[in-house]
This record gives structure tokens, sequence and C-alpha cells, in this order.
């Protein structure tokens, strides 16, 4: 089951092991409280769902997967996907994916969207791997980190 501790705890870990997330470390400044009402608010939505890989009762990854909030885009679901380091490259990912796939579908949800760095090879392999295509490079949608690009995939 997924808890707002889980989701938070994970999140923060990922915070201080990757550049490839939106948050750096330090700057998360949420409480596990508001992060039980940001998760209770997201699992609300029918088009929304938060997916957790855990390893021996820890959080290890997860999929964020937010759907649009008016008629025209509700068929559509962003996703936020994270895997801590140490468990990188072994299926984590893909199968986050395919979950959260099967689940889309099951609700008539269309377009999965996400956005990958340029540099995370690891990532845009994973998503690539799951059947996600390229749609350009956005003009700068956020501080380059380290002097990567950002690529909407």
């Amino acid at each position: 089951m997924t808890t707002p501790k889980h989701t938070w705890t994970c999140g923060r870990q990922l915070d201080y092991e990757t550049k490839f997330m939106l948050l750096e470390p330090g700057e998360r400044k949420t409480t596990i409280a508001q992060e039980r009402e940001r998760l209770t608010a997201l699992l609300a939505m029918d088009n929304s769902m938060v997916f957790l890989a855990m390893n021996d009762g820890e959080p290890i990854g997860f999929l964020w997967a937010s759907g649009g909030t008016y008629r025209r885009n509700h068929h559509t679901v962003h996703i936020v996907i994270g895997i801590r380091e140490a468990y990188t490259k072994q299926g984590i990912g893909t199968h986050l994916f395919q979950a959260c796939e099967a689940w889309a579908r099951e609700r008539g949800l269309h377009r999965l969207e996400l956005t990958v760095m340029t540099n995370n090879h690891l990532g845009s392999l994973c998503t690539r791997k799951s059947g996600f295509k390229s749609r350009g490079l956005p003009r700068m949608p956020c501080e380059s980190i380290a002097n990567s690009s950002i690529s909407i995939t």
C-alpha cells in the first residue's frame, strides 16, 4: 500500500541521489502531513495514481501519474518516475511503466507523457523501451541543470 511516508521518503532520498529529478537536496520542505494531503487529493481523481516499488518494506522507486483536470485533457496523464540509484538496471522502471500503462488502458486514458533530461541515459533508454517517443526539445522549461538539455518524451 502506498503511504505518504513512503512517497515522501523515496522522494527525499532521490533529491540527494540524482540530479535528474526536479528538487535539489534540501529543497523539499513539505511534511509527511502535507504529503498525505497531496496524495489524498491525487488519488481522489479517477485519472491519477501512484505506483510504488518496494524492497523489504522500503520504498525504492515510484511513478506518479497525474491526469488532466479538464474535459479536454482528462485523457492525458503526466508521469514523474524515480528509481533509487542502487536499484537501477533491474527492470523496476519498466515494471512501473507497464503497471501504469495497464491502469491507464483500463480507464480509457490514452496519452501518457513525461519529461526526461537528454543526459539521463538510463531514463531515456527505459522510456524508449517502454514505447515512449521523443516529441522534441522544449525551449528552457526549467533552469538548466549542469548544462543539460531537457527532452519531452
